[in-house]
């Protein structure tokens, strides 16, 4: 990505810079929960998150002081705190210092994180990519129904009904993006898979990940831990997955597209 002003970036720039900016400085373990509310600061207004973080960064702090507030419920008195710093002369004076100081921190971590993992196969963009070339594409669906065999690959928030052919053409990527996530053969918790081998962020976007998981169950590759049902006992009421090293090597076997009512009505259920 390339360094220019905040308001240079286009929103979904703007907020990539900001979720990497949330996970690669956070010292502090959050939930989905808190996620999820800082992505919605980020939509409601990008600037704001953006002086947040800036603030932030330039009082050495990591995201900890925006998670305390949030657990503290005086998250509201941070914002105002931060409204009047970024308002005030003295910080007018050194705006594009502070500000260009911590693009440039942040963008440098990012691209270095990007490139290290491309290289090693693991990017958000590599799985969103296969993700889509195992689904199947509208003349391979007839009256509704795959003309070819189908696998199911049910998600934490979706269900993907992928092309079987294809899942095993691309199998070998899918199994090398798996193999690099961290401590994935030890059993992770969902919100972990979004961490490489190296320890770094290779996805803020927990959607990306679900497309991940959804590939692996599809192949059998990925298996949930304990069942849908006992997710709500679970932290987060979010499952564990595990990795099932006999299925890594077979071939996924689908469902003909005669069973594709009876068996998709199981899901339309849920």
């Amino acid at each position: 990505m390339e360094l220019k002003k905040f308001s240079e970036y286009s929103k979904e720039e703007q907020k990539n810079l900001l979720l990497h900016w949330w996970f690669y400085y956070g010292k502090s373990v959050f939930s989905l929960d808190e996620l999820e509310r800082f992505e919605k600061i980020i939509d409601d207004d990008a600037q704001h998150a953006f002086d947040m973080a800036v603030v932030a960064f330039i009082n050495n702090n990591d995201t900890s002081i925006l998670l305390s507030t949030m657990r503290a419920q005086r998250f509201e008195e941070l914002e105002k705190i931060v409204r009047d710093i970024v308002s005030n002369a003295s910080y007018l004076e050194r705006k594009e210092a502070f500000e260009g100081a911590f693009l440039r921190e942040i963008v440098t971590t990012l691209n270095n994180d990007s490139n290290n993992m491309e290289k090693q196969g693991i990017s958000e963009r590599v799985v969103c990519e296969l993700y889509r070339s195992c689904l199947f594409n509208s003349n391979e669906i007839k009256d509704g129904i795959p003309t070819e065999d189908f696998s199911i690959g049910e998600g934490i928030k979706a269900t993907a009904i992928f092309n079987s052919k294809r899942l095993n053409e691309h199998k070998e990527k899918i199994v090398n993006i798996i193999d690099h996530i961290h401590d994935i053969y030890l059993g992770p918790h969902f919100l972990q898979l979004c961490v490489d081998d190296n320890g770094l962020l290779w996805t803020g976007n927990h959607g990306v990940v679900d497309q991940l998981v959804q590939l692996g169950i599809a192949t059998g590759v990925l298996e949930y831990t304990v069942p849908r049902e006992m997710w709500e006992y679970l932290p987060e009421k979010l499952p564990y997955v595990c990795v099932n090293k006999e299925k890594i090597k077979t071939e996924v076997v689908g469902q003909r597209p005669s069973e594709f009512a009876k068996i998709i009505g199981k899901y339309r259920k849920q």
